[in-house]
């Protein structure tokens, strides 16, 4: 059963019963607070679909974006409503809500989202974005685990009665693209080359190879993230709506790696990608991230999100293409003694995982 406005659950098991500046944000127009699903003397909360918010032009606001978040509704099995909250006419901030009836109310960060919970609209005024977040999560919560956009920094250290964890990333910006070619360190350059010499191209696809995807993850010894299944139903949809591209490296019409790369107005996200072990010495990953590099800067990209900093085999591949580190945060909250709980059990299993 769902409602539109109720709890917040996982999809990751959890429980069964580098500051950058704010011109990354568009300003809001306003708009009349109609359709108004809640309402306090200072704050409503609005459908997304009743607002006036550009989410392309925010970084981030993919993860927020209605249509991809149908496509992960069919592909993940769960239902995501954004909403909008607002103060007197302003739009504050943008909340993923995900709707579904469960004993705790529980938000924790979705599998193969790189943010989620909140993009602050209102940069102008923190400390009434803040009031704002609690005042509706309060309402709506017992736990809440959430990854904010490196734009939202100063916002995240502002909340100091939220725990935070800083995290690792990395980007390229327009400066970076537009010497797209120079920074590359001379491995990388050499790997290429070798690509080139072994007939290896790179073409864009209509789907996300699986089987190459899956080898990724096996020679590790480790499960996808999600099923093969889920994910092909979700890049589909992602693809008919223009919101994901993938590109394949391909040695005699075989497709031997690939990277997919959400996109959506001026910002790209480095989303998944995958290799065939057997061909990596021949500079397949290298070929992709370059051409890849080379579409994004012909398209103007403002920022390409290149996700994945916390795996330091991942980060140091990244900058060896010149990629620049940056940091986001994690923040979560207990708003009740249910979450307490929750939280503390939810550290407890953490902590095995990483032992094993």
């Amino acid at each position: 059963m769902y409602s539109l406005i109720s709890c917040l659950a996982t999809i990751d098991g959890n429980i069964s019963c580098k500051p950058v500046s704010t011109s990354f944000i568009s300003k809001p127009q306003q708009h009349p607070a109609r359709g108004r699903l809640q309402s306090s003397n200072s704050f409503s909360v609005i459908p997304f679909e009743n607002s006036a918010i550009n989410i392309r032009e925010i970084w981030g606001g993919i993860f927020f974006d209605p249509d991809f978040l149908k496509a992960s509704t069919s592909g993940l099995g769960f239902q995501i409503e954004p909403i909008v909250i607002s103060r007197e006419s302003q739009m504050i901030a943008v909340a993923n809500s995900i709707a579904r009836h469960r004993p705790l109310k529980i938000s924790t960060l979705p599998l193969l989202f790189q943010y989620y919970g909140l993009l602050m609209l209102d940069e102008e005024n923190i400390a009434m974005a803040g009031s704002a977040f609690d005042y509706y999560f309060h309402k709506n919560l017992d736990y809440a685990y959430f990854s904010l956009p490196p734009y939202m920094n100063e916002f995240a250290e502002s909340l100091t009665d939220w725990q935070r964890i800083k995290v690792l990333n990395l980007f390229c910006d327009r400066e970076i693209l537009s010497r797209w070619g120079t920074d590359f360190l001379y491995m990388v350059k050499k790997q290429i080359k070798k690509a080139k010499r072994n007939g290896i191209i790179v073409e864009r696809i209509d789907n996300i190879p699986m089987e190459i995807w899956r080898k990724a993850f096996e020679r590790k010894y480790l499960a996808t993230p999600i099923h093969s299944e889920q994910l092909a139903r979700w890049s589909r949809q992602l693809i008919d709506k223009s919101l994901l591209n993938v590109y394949a490296a391909k040695i005699e019409g075989r497709a031997i790696a690939f990277r997919a790369e959400l996109m959506q107005g001026k910002f790209a996200y480095d989303w998944i990608a995958g290799s065939d072990p057997e061909f990596n010495i021949m500079g397949v990953n290298q070929i992709l991230m370059a051409e890849i590099g080379d579409y994004l800067r012909e398209r103007n990209i403002k920022i390409w999100d290149l996700v994945g900093g916390q795996i330091k085999g991942v980060a140091e591949f990244k900058r060896s293409f010149g990629a620049r580190d940056i940091y986001h945060y994690h923040i979560s909250k207990s708003y009740n003694a249910k979450g307490s709980l929750y939280h503390f059990l939810r550290e407890i299993r953490n902590g095995i995982r990483k032992r094993n």
